[in-house]
């Protein structure tokens, strides 16, 4: 065992990690960051109780068999159904482009700002929740774009838990970043969240293809 750090020298040199020169994991780093994705996912919405810490060192590579071992749950967070569906709710807003649903949704998490622009929260969501590349930080590094964002329309206040679930987001999308692998994160969750909405009856039940689809992913 590994850990991901480790494995990748560039890696763990910007994370000032000791770095293993000939070590090579064999591994698909598209798929590694898909399964991430999907395993986290499932922590939050299924499980409702999720990681609050996945950075690279905290991610064993396990030989033999190329899987993935998942260490130290000391920030283990716990969410009511309640937090779960409103986070479904923002994610599903996100991935469908909704402004006043991500603006509604944020509102329904405890985020506020100081002049409740709905243009400004709806970056900080898709910040937070969903990507963050150049073209949606509007080619700006993602500290210098907060802070843009924090000048126009600063952050009053926002609920721990959900802050929680952001920092997965982001630090999940970061490990991907360093190995090529951008994703979108709401889009990752989506069939999480769109389960969720559909046992409250919320979204009408799902098409036998997109039944299969979704269990495809849970294993």
């Amino acid at each position: 065992r590994f850990g991901l750090g480790w494995a990748y020298p560039a890696l763990a040199r910007t994370m000032g990690a000791p770095v293993l020169e000939k070590a090579r994991a064999p591994m698909n780093h598209a798929r590694m960051v898909d399964r991430l994705l999907e395993v986290h996912g499932h922590e939050i919405f299924v499980d409702g109780a999720f990681n609050g810490d996945p950075h690279p060192g905290n991610f064993l590579l396990v030989q033999p068999g190329n899987m993935i071992g998942l260490i130290d749950y000391g920030q283990v967070k716990v969410m009511t159904l309640e937090q779960r569906l409103v986070l479904a709710r923002l994610i599903k807003a996100l991935c469908d482009g909704d402004d006043e649903k991500i603006a509604a949704s944020m509102y329904e998490a405890g985020f506020r700002t100081k002049h409740q622009k709905q243009d400004v929260i709806c970056k900080m969501a898709r910040l937070y929740y969903d990507r963050n590349n150049k073209a949606s930080t509007e080619g700006l590094h993602v500290q210098l774009y907060l802070e843009k964002l924090q000048a126009e329309d600063p952050i009053v206040s926002q609920a721990d838990d959900y802050l929680m679930c952001g920092r997965v987001a982001v630090m999940l999308r970061g490990f991907g970043d360093a190995l090529h692998q951008p994703r979108s994160t709401a889009q990752a969750w989506l069939p999480f969240a769109e389960a969720l909405l559909r046992e409250a009856g919320e979204l009408p039940p799902a098409a036998p293809a997109e039944v299969q689809r979704r269990a495809k992913l849970a294993r």
